[in-house]
């Protein structure tokens, strides 16, 4: 479990107030409050010295494997709800919170309540704080089966079979969250990593 607060947004940038420094204090960038990651080996059970025992071929096909994998999982990273402005002087900057944002079932199509924000009063800074909703969680299982097959004294060959992302599980990006473009505040329509993706690979040690 952590917690980042900052009054800088990602990088090193000019507040967005420079009357009020602390006006961008908030929930530091792409800092997730939970994550919990796991790893895990396991020899399977076939093969010489193993519970199963094999031998001649059907142990050099079916024998000495192992199974290898990271489970990672974490709760959402924090956005701003903001607006453009076409004002000459004004700048754009955050939004004015005027009701409840959170929503009973968020989905995709609509992740927070775009109606309790509102455009601020001409060259006034809005009063919703930096980073103060959440994005969707997430998980990932990356998982690999490995095998060392011994050809001859001096001579061995490992496979490595590995599979990314391996229940193709999609982990969504924050929303959209500028409401000056209403047909898109609140709408997920990215993710933040790749689908399953698998690899194939060899290499012959002697």
């Amino acid at each position: 479990m952590s917690k980042g607060l900052g009054d800088q947004q990602y990088g090193i940038t000019a507040p967005t107030n420079f009357l009020n420094a602390r006006y961008d204090r908030g929930n530091a960038d792409f800092v997730r409050r939970h994550i919990v990651t796991g790893s895990y080996t396991y020899d399977l059970p076939f093969g010489q010295n193993r519970a199963v025992k094999l031998s001649g071929i059907t142990n050099a096909i079916l024998g000495g494997w192992q199974l290898a994998g990271i489970l990672s999982w974490g709760t959402g990273e924090p956005f701003s709800v903001t607006f453009n402005s076409t004002t000459v002087g004004w700048p754009s900057n955050r939004a004015d919170l005027i009701g409840d944002p959170s929503v009973s079932n968020p989905t995709v199509e609509r992740w927070f309540n775009p109606a309790a924000f509102a455009t601020p009063a001409a060259f006034t800074f809005g009063n919703s704080g930096r980073n103060i909703l959440f994005g969707p969680g997430f998980f990932r299982w990356d998982n690999g089966f490995f095998k060392n097959t011994k050809i001859t004294e001096r001579l061995n060959l490992e496979f490595r079979a590995e599979f990314f992302n391996i229940l193709n599980h999609p982990n969504f990006d924050v929303p959209a969250s500028n409401i000056s473009v209403p047909s898109q505040v609140g709408r997920i329509t990215s993710t933040t990593d790749r689908g399953r993706d698998v690899q194939f690979g060899a290499r012959l040690s002697f």
